[in-house]
């Protein structure tokens, strides 16, 4: 117990042990502790240490623009549901690149769930488990509509954001309607190089998002403040928070501040569209895209609906914490390694 602690205890002597696998250690307070070398070389305080340790929190991550487009990561279906390597690939590439495209899944509402308990299982929302996207007469949603969706970041308006967004399209006879995603890490880099001052506004001034509405019999009012940018304990970046369409329009500014944070909101939003970084995905029936909703934003463009034109998509969630908990473990048995 931490309470029994003596931290001027110190190590008298050090012994190979016999079958040569460590060493033992004896402390001034008489008592032996064995060490193996493999537990030394883990819990050592060299920079191969510390990368292997980092490795068990995340893969580092590899910006990509336009060019990815062409690259975007594919599997199928059957593979990530029966091959354990395949779903390995699949959540490394979500940690590493961000965005993977899942082909030939079965076009039926409930397939996310399945996936959800291949990894370990969906996050519950106000909506349940899964969400359908389709236009309604009546949207509570700019989703719900065939109108142009902004880039954005699903939740921002939620204290936990959802980690890892799932789209499954299950139909879709429709004409537009393109997905577009971008880099968020590449364009806040970008920001931060180009723009500084205004990368710090978005690091240090909240936005306030907000949800409103009824949707499927459920009262919602969600309401957050919430940076743009979130770095983890090492000044790295870890979370990207950006929604237009759900941002308040009540600013927490003093007033001089407020060109400012149009200003600095609007350049990073011009640089997530920039030719360089924006690319397009023609989802088709059958196909679902996964991507880290903490890195990579999401829109649409305008689609045409109508008698004979139908677009339904699923949507659903996963938490970082069970899919890195699922790389951890599938990472002891399955021959795969991913270079840092």
């Amino acid at each position: 117990m931490l309470e029994n602690l003596d931290i001027e205890c110190m190590i008298k002597d050090v012994n190979i042990n016999e079958d040569k696998t460590g060493i033992n250690l004896t402390w001034n307070d008489g008592h032996e502790a064995p060490c193996g070398y493999e537990w030394l070389h883990k819990h050592g305080f060299t920079k191969e240490a510390k990368k292997e340790n980092e490795r068990l929190h995340h893969y580092r991550e590899e910006l990509w623009g336009h060019e990815y487009e062409a690259e975007i990561v594919k599997l199928n279906y059957d593979d990530i549901m029966s091959d354990d390597s395949a779903l390995l690939k699949l959540l490394v590439t979500l940690d590493s690149k961000g965005l993977v495209i899942i082909n030939k899944a079965p076009q039926k509402v409930g397939t996310l769930v399945e996936i959800g308990n291949r990894i370990a299982f969906l996050k519950p929302t106000l909506w349940g488990e899964t969400f359908q996207v389709f236009s309604k007469a009546a949207p509570s949603d700019l989703a719900y509509t065939p109108c142009k969706l902004g880039l954005h970041t699903d939740g921002p308006f939620t204290y936990h954001s959802p980690g890892i967004q799932f789209l499954h399209c299950i139909k879709n006879t429709t004409v537009g309607g393109r997905n577009e995603l971008s880099d968020g890490f590449l364009a806040a880099k970008i920001l931060k190089e180009k723009y500084p001052e205004l990368y710090e506004i978005l690091l240090k001034r909240p936005i306030q998002y907000q949800n409103i509405g009824k949707d499927d019999n459920h009262d919602i009012y969600n309401l957050t403040r919430k940076l743009v940018f979130e770095l983890d304990p090492n000044g790295k970046l870890e979370n990207i928070n950006f929604s237009h369409q759900t941002r308040d329009s009540y600013m927490d500014l003093e007033i001089e501040e407020v060109q400012k944070m149009y200003t600095a909101i609007k350049k990073f939003n011009d640089i997530l569209y920039s030719r360089e970084n924006l690319i397009h995905v023609q989802l088709q029936s059958g196909d679902i895209v996964a991507f880290n909703n903490t890195r990579v934003l999401h829109g649409r463009e305008e689609y045409q609906h109508g008698p004979g034109l139908e677009r339904h998509l699923e949507g659903g969630y996963v938490e970082w914490d069970q899919a890195r908990s699922k790389i951890r473990i599938l990472k002891k048995y399955v021959d795969f390694d991913k270079p840092n």
